[in-house]
């Protein structure tokens, strides 16, 4: 029984600890992108019924800004940057790439 579980916990640490690609790179470049889009969630209350009581779940408004960069979109909650901009505005942003060891890489931007 012991053979067992040591050779399961053996197999668990080979598979957690293998195929994991680390980043060796990080690049960070100031670009600028456009404004494509802008809208509100409104807050929200869910009533849940838990037995003989009823429960409210409060959902803040979410201030939605879609942001073009390269002719990809990204969706960021932000509501001074909601507030601050307008559609079609330019909007300096960060944009990250991730290389990693076996030669892929990821593209994203961040607000500053």
């Amino acid at each position: 029984m012991k053979k067992i579980i040591a050779f399961a916990t053996l197999l668990l640490m080979i598979f957690t600890l293998v195929g994991c690609k680390s980043a060796a790179k990080i690049t960070e470049n100031d670009v600028i992108a456009r404004i494509d889009d802008k809208y509100i969630e409104e807050s929200s209350v869910t009533f849940v019924n838990i037995g003989k009581m009823t429960n409210q779940i409060h959902h803040p408004a979410e201030y939605h800004v879609v942001i073009e960069y390269d002719g990809r979109q990204y969706d960021f909650d932000n509501e001074s940057v909601y507030n601050s901009y307008e559609i079609g505005n330019e909007i300096k942003v960060i944009k990250e790439i991730k290389e990693y060891s076996d030669g892929s890489y990821t593209t994203t931007i961040k607000l500053k």
